[in-house]
């Protein structure tokens, strides 16, 4: 396992920190995976459990929705778009105000004060009461059926693009189905105030919307992708990265892919597979001459991500030794058929 826990990407152009999430460890979006089987052990102790933790595919729309209700896959999504994970610090409680300004000007509002001596909740308690008329759990609850509120509103409205419906060309639509979606103006600008308040869902549906509604990705949508990969939304990541390559950005793209499965989100290997594709048949001219596109991108990455790169890929970078054995199985091959 790497001890790097922050790393460095760049996304058309712009370098980003990015956090190392490890996506099983947010059993919101998580559901039980069975282990690998023992056979020293009886079948019947392969059970679920939440030792085992995957990433679950969140739908991004009502089609996806009905799709998963017709797959039985839609149990443990729907836990994650009906509870509606939300960072509650950033949950707005004013116009600009967040849950987090209201309790730091909390503790300030008693400091020196006859109820300096409270505990700091009993401090949120009292200051939301003199302020809004209420404690400071209710009001956290009001404000948070608000917002889900507006967000099953909202998303009801979003439609699920097809390949043959994208502006894209269908290679590049092939890559990016299921990270496109498309809703009006209003429901987009909804989306985007949503995620302004902490909703971690619309985080990630507000950077599909504006991608798809700009043709392409923005600042606002990297941004918007990051935060959400920052709560722990299993597809964030992976979407950046197949929005990346749509806009071939391979660099960006792979970078991305292997920050996602060193998150344990099993799924962004065919990202990878998606760019080796891309980068078929291509060639670059480096110092040492014209080398395959993709082992010239490999060679850009930069000590973070080769370490993850030869981590998930050993393959990609043989040992000395491996390329002997592979020299002389070579050779042998060619003398047999002499």
């Amino acid at each position: 396992m790497s001890d790097q826990n922050t790393y460095q990407i760049t996304a058309l152009g712009v370098p980003y920190a990015v956090r190392r999430v490890y996506l099983n460890t947010e059993k919101r979006f998580t559901e039980p995976d069975l282990p690998y089987p023992d056979l020293r052990l009886p079948s019947t102790s392969a059970k679920k459990s939440d030792t085992y933790r995957r990433p679950i595919l969140i739908p991004t729309s009502p089609f996806e929705v009905e799709t998963m209700d017709c797959e039985d896959a839609h149990e443990d999504a729907s836990e994650v778009t009906d509870t509606h994970w939300l960072v509650v610090d950033e949950l707005r409680v004013g116009k600009a105000e967040t849950v987090k300004d209201l309790q730091t000007k909390a503790l300030k509002r008693f400091e020196g004060s006859e109820f300096a001596e409270l505990t700091v909740n009993q401090k949120y308690h009292r200051y939301s009461l003199e302020r809004f008329g209420k404690g400071h759990s209710a009001l956290i609850k009001e404000k948070r059926d608000e917002v889900v509120a507006r967000f099953r509103s909202a998303f009801e409205e979003i439609q699920y693009v097809t390949v043959t419906h994208s502006w894209r060309p269908s290679s590049e639509a092939e890559v990016v189905m299921g990270y496109e979606i498309f809703a009006k103006p209003s429901v987009v600008r909804t989306m985007v105030d949503l995620a302004g308040c902490g909703h971690v869902q619309s985080q990630y549906l507000a950077a599909l919307l504006l991608c798809f509604a700009h043709r392409g990705l923005t600042g606002k949508c990297v941004e918007l992708l990051l935060k959400a990969h920052e709560n722990k939304h299993p597809q964030a990541l992976d979407a950046l990265a197949r929005l990346l390559l749509a806009q071939r950005d391979y660099v960006g793209a792979v970078q991305c892919a292997l920050l996602a499965m060193e998150g344990q989100y099993r799924h962004a290997k065919l990202t990878i597979e998606f760019v080796q594709r891309a980068l078929t048949g291509m060639v670059m001219e480096t110092p040492r001459g014209l080398v395959p596109a993709f082992l010239a991108l490999l060679a850009e990455l930069e000590s973070g991500f080769g370490k993850l790169a030869s981590k998930h890929f050993p393959e990609w970078y043989p040992s000395e030794d491996d390329l002997a054995r592979a020299f002389f199985q070579r050779f042998m091959g060619g003398s047999d058929r002499v």
